[in-house]
């Protein structure tokens, strides 16, 4: 009768889920500080993909980038349904969009 042989010493195979959990809770923990501190993940293709740094207080000006919400509307549910906007942390269970100002309003 054959029998399976680890490799690995009774101690170090009893502490592998331990260690597994220990990486996931500070994965988990290090995502959510990085989300308080302003970085966020675009994953959209209307800009480039990645990692962005939000500032908060900044004046929005023309060719600012900004993060938006989409509302939750039939059109905006439509286009999730398609597969155009990620699921996310939005109302809705949206991602937030990732857009230039084109223009804004005069304020005369």
């Amino acid at each position: 009768m054959s029998r399976a042989v680890s490799h690995m010493p009774p101690m170090r195979r009893r502490s592998l889920p331990v260690v597994m959990l220990l990486t996931g809770a500070m994965t988990m923990g290090a995502i959510a500080a990085a989300g308080a501190g302003g970085v966020r993940i675009n994953a959209t293709a209307s800009m480039p993909r990645g990692l962005w740094q939000a500032q908060v207080g900044e004046p929005i000006e023309r060719g600012a980038v900004v993060a938006i919400c989409p509302p939750d509307r039939a059109d905006i549910r439509q286009a999730a349904r398609r597969g155009y906007i990620p699921a996310g942390g939005c109302t809705g269970g949206y991602e937030p969009l990732v857009k230039p100002i084109a223009a804004r309003r005069a304020t005369w």
